[in-house]
């Protein structure tokens, strides 16, 4: 475990960016940013698993390639990796988003910048945020020496803005959790391919499943380490493939494997199944029918349950077979119905024979 891991901390998603479509065809900067991240790999001796190239503008934060760049990164556990830092939007809709994506990042120009970075210009933010609010209390305060009235006058508005406040908490708690479901969602999206792959390959119980992601190094489970049944299951039920769950894919696939290996599967009785055979057939032999037609039509009107489905001669010699190998008193009983079914068909045939000699002469 402990290589898997030393492995994946040297695992890169590169991301390169040009401003312009003319600096994208001629390769102004890019040859730059390459060469800058390659020797950086090189003396940590890492490697780049995946590269991922946009022409955007810096100002905007919904870029597709970085997107997918973060996909990959939140898939294998690797780290993202830029050339230089102002090629990350800075601003507050980007760091968000970077901060909850759960991905370690770092430029080349400046390693130091890695996520523990994004935490510093947060909290920068929030000092700018307190700042703005000491200075906004320090001038309600000059205010109210100087006679001015504050707050509500009204009650009723006082408790609706204190409504509101409490609201306004909730509101914060709920996007909170809606973000980690969000985050746990985009995650079990980019497994979905991965999962459909092993499933289309015959692997359809949750164990398989969890075995095969863990023997992949680049699919990092949702806590690190090994996947288990759970977390495949919990994978299942929040990932969309094309609109349909990827747990109703699972079930179909399960299904018809089931459904297949059913049919390939030799019908093995259980002892139960085979004492009611032998005390049903023993019966009926007893009764008088010798004949198989008359055993088959027997067995079925009893309820009995066939080998395939349904009665045939075929299925009343296979249970046949396995009723009398510890029961002498059935097959001493068989032998005898056999032997005796074989002289009535013998008589049968000769009378057949003299009946079409007389009619020929």
């Amino acid at each position: 475990m402990a290589d898997t891991t030393i492995k994946r901390a040297n695992q890169f998603v590169s991301y390169y960016r040009v401003s312009t479509q003319k600096q994208g065809r001629s390769g102004l900067g890019l040859a730059a940013q390459q060469e800058d991240i390659r020797r950086y790999v090189e003396a940590v001796g890492g490697e780049i698993i995946a590269d991922f190239e946009e022409i955007e503008s810096g100002k905007k934060a919904d870029r597709p390639r970085l997107a997918d760049a973060l996909a990959v990164c939140r898939l294998s556990g690797a780290t993202l990796i830029i050339a230089k830092l102002d090629r990350l939007a800075r601003n507050v809709a980007f760091v968000s988003t970077l901060m909850e994506s759960e991905v370690e990042f770092v430029a080349v120009d400046f390693p130091q910048a890695n996520k523990l970075t994004i935490h510093i210009l947060a909290a920068i933010a929030e000092y700018e945020r307190e700042l703005i609010s000491k200075r906004t209390k320090a001038a309600l305060s000059a205010a109210k020496q100087k006679g001015t009235k504050l707050g509500f006058q009204n009650p009723k508005k006082a408790e609706h803005a204190k409504a509101a406040s409490e609201k306004g908490k909730l509101k914060r708690i709920r996007l909170s959790a809606e973000s980690r479901r969000a985050n746990s969602v985009k995650r079990a999206t980019d497994c979905a391919a991965v999962i459909i792959e092993i499933i289309d390959n015959g692997q359809t119980s949750l164990r398989a499943i969890a075995a095969e992601l863990t023997a992949r190094p680049t699919i990092k489970a949702p806590r690190g380490g090994v996947w288990h049944v759970e977390s495949v299951r919990r994978v299942l039920a929040s990932a969309d493939v094309n609109g349909r769950k990827l747990i109703d894919i699972w079930r179909e696939a399960r299904a018809v494997k089931r459904a297949i290996s059913s049919t390939n599967r030799p019908y093995k009785p259980s002892k139960t199944a085979i004492a009611k055979f032998a005390g049903a057939l023993e019966q009926i032999i007893v009764e008088g029918n010798i004949a198989m037609r008359d055993i088959v039509h027997e067995l079925g009107a009893r309820g009995l349950r066939a080998p395939g489905g349904t009665w045939s001669a075929e299925g009343v010699v296979q249970m046949v077979g396995v009723a009398t190998k510890d029961n002498p008193h059935l097959t001493e009983l068989w032998e005898h119905t056999e032997g005796t079914r074989r002289l009535l068909e013998r008589a049968e045939r000769r009378k057949l024979e003299h009946t079409n000699v007389g009619v020929g002469a």
